[in-house]
């Protein structure tokens, strides 16, 4: 019983302390789906009260995009985020390349530094990344991202317009 108690505490403190650090892959599946492992709290249904915005809706291969992740109205934290660039269905691949900073971790999705999680527990009102579009993709895209208020609240799907790499 004591080894059950432990072995049950110890993947207690294990999940925090990842979810705290981000994740490199989320739940277990391909990056695509995107849902943190919060056990049986499910994704809010309401609109997101955060947004994603970027620099620009047409982006040449090999340029940058600034991406912003934050609240509409100023006045909400969060703990957490995943985001990364995905092609239109059927076919959704993940593309391009997160350019490492100071307030975000890169992890690889597909092989490729394509998606980017928070890189600590701090609540923040505001996420700013550089994004790569990949030199051997032409076509539109959109970003899609994971935003967590807190472990009981959080949105999937929060996405960008379409945005469009050209030669």
């Amino acid at each position: 019983m004591k080894i059950l108690i432990a072995i049950v505490v110890f993947m207690f403190f294990e999940c925090a302390w990842t979810w705290s650090k981000g994740t490199k892959r989320f739940d277990g599946q391909p990056c695509i789906e995107m849902k943190p492992n919060h056990g049986n709290k499910a994704p809010q249904i309401t609109d997101s009260p955060f947004s994603v915005k970027v620099s620009k809706l047409s982006v040449r291969q090999g340029e940058n995009v600034n991406v912003v992740i934050e609240d509409e109205s100023g006045n909400l934290k969060f703990q957490g985020f995943a985001i990364e660039a995905q092609t239109s269905a059927p076919s959704s691949i993940v593309i391009g390349t997160f350019l490492p900073t100071d307030t975000a971790k890169i992890i690889e999705c597909d092989g490729n530094a394509s998606a980017a999680t928070q890189n600590g527990a701090k609540r923040k009102d505001k996420i700013e990344l550089i994004w790569k579009a990949p030199s051997d993709y032409l076509g539109d895209f959109r970003f899609n991202a994971t935003v967590v208020k807190s472990f009981s609240y959080y949105w999937l799907n929060v996405i960008t317009e379409w945005i469009e790499v050209t030669v």
